[in-house]
């Protein structure tokens, strides 16, 4: 199984290889490194030449040349030369990247080395990059890959991986993904969290998805885990804005049964939102 994986893996990164050698004409002199890597099937000269380009910036930020070298290695069960290629990256600056590490710790997952992928996750903290970063894009993708081989070996991802993925689907422009992950961690047992709760009604207010926004409070609030004062005036606002004065009250009777109780000036600024005033 997980040579077919494998191979699979090798199939999509040949598939993307070309596009990123392309795009790196404007350095003819460095072109031929992803081009001697793609042809490259003998483990020992692929195991050299990947090393001795370690710092190459234009190797280093191409993931699919990472993907395609390990998967041939693993596929020749050299993992000692994944070991060796995948540590040394951890020594050089650029293992200070978060993105970077979740690389690693995905590879090493997709090669079947579960308990380097385990070693590199709980080392994080030890490349002086802690889990904050704002996700991108391709950055929510591996995270939530990273999320996948978690899972599989039995590790719980925490409060803060969990916010960073949702979060980061939203700003990638995918709301379906980070409700999804949501509904996904309810349904499999995951403890969700006030700050879990939070991200989700922040941000789908922000996309104007206020009636999926008020579900969320409304249940958030029921088990005494209150958004912030801001996302709270922000839901009423739409909701009132859309006509569902109904589901606002709604909101605003939860807020006044708060304890310990909001400040009384927001609940009065709440009464005073929805009375036109």
């Amino acid at each position: 199984m997980l040579v077919t994986s494998l191979r699979s893996t090798r199939r999509f990164c040949n598939k993307n290889f070309y596009s990123f050698s392309s795009a790196a004409a404007l350095k003819p002199s460095e072109t031929p490194v992803l081009q001697l890597l793609k042809s490259e099937w003998d483990p020992h000269k692929l195991f050299h030449l990947f090393k001795s380009n370690a710092t190459n910036r234009l190797l280093i930020e191409n993931r699919f040349a990472f993907y395609d070298t390990v998967s041939r290695l693993a596929g020749a069960k050299r993992f000692d030369y994944i070991e060796q290629l995948l540590e040394q990256q951890k020594t050089l600056p650029q293992s200070r990247r978060e993105g970077f590490i979740v690389r690693i710790i995905t590879l090493y997952g997709k090669a079947g080395m579960i308990q380097h992928a385990l070693d590199t996750f709980y080392q994080m903290h030890n490349f002086k990059c802690v889990r904050t970063f704002l996700v991108t894009v391709r950055r929510a993708w591996d995270a939530n890959d990273l999320m996948g081989l978690m899972r599989r070996i039995g590790v719980t991802p925490d409060e803060v991986t969990l916010v960073l993925v949702i979060k980061g689907f939203f700003l990638a422009g995918y709301p379906e993904m980070a409700v999804m992950i949501f509904n996904g961690l309810r349904r499999k047992g995951y403890k969700t969290s006030a700050n879990i709760y939070q991200t989700m009604i922040h941000y789908l207010c922000r996309r104007e998805d206020f009636d999926q926004a008020f579900t969320m409070c409304k249940d958030s609030m029921r088990k005494n885990w209150y958004p912030s004062v801001g996302t709270v005036f922000m839901l009423l606002e739409g909701l009132k804005r859309f006509g569902k004065i109904d589901k606002a009250k709604e909101i605003v009777a939860l807020a006044e049964s708060r304890k310990p109780p909001f400040y009384s000036g927001y609940l009065a600024s709440m009464q005073s939102m929805l009375s036109g005033q």
